[in-house]
């Protein structure tokens, strides 16, 4: 059982993006976050299915629960989780979509490009 969480790196990027960045009481293990980063290169997308992975776990297992003066309701809770995944991804879109917009017609707006992918973090 390992946790680690540097957000410089994509796993601690994962853990920030859906709040799992304390030892004590982690969700994920290092493994699993890895095995979401293997499925999906964008540490963004990573997070939206590890959102998705703890909204099934909310549904599934606290469904709706009421005791005493305190209640849950995992629907609720994972319908939460999953608009979270969506916006993620979404965002993701959008970011690829404005890529595939830019055009490179010489090699000076080809060095403009690469700045631009630069400043917004992106892969080169």
């Amino acid at each position: 059982m390992s946790f680690t969480y540097d957000p410089s790196t994509d796993s601690g990027k994962v853990r920030l993006l859906i709040s799992d960045t304390q030892d004590t009481n982690h969700i994920f293990e290092d493994t699993e976050i890895a095995a979401f980063l293997e499925v999906n290169d964008d540490p963004r997308l990573a997070a939206a299915m590890a959102l998705e992975s703890i909204a099934v776990s909310e549904v599934l297992l606290l469904k709706v629960i009421t005791t005493q003066n305190l209640s849950t309701h995992g629907e609720k809770m994972g319908r939460i989780l999953l608009e979270l995944a969506v916006s993620l991804r979404t965002r993701v879109d959008q970011d690829y979509a404005f890529d595939w917009a830019e055009m490179v017609t010489n090699s000076s707006s080809e060095i403009d490009r690469i700045y631009k992918q630069f400043l917004r973090g992106a892969d080169i």
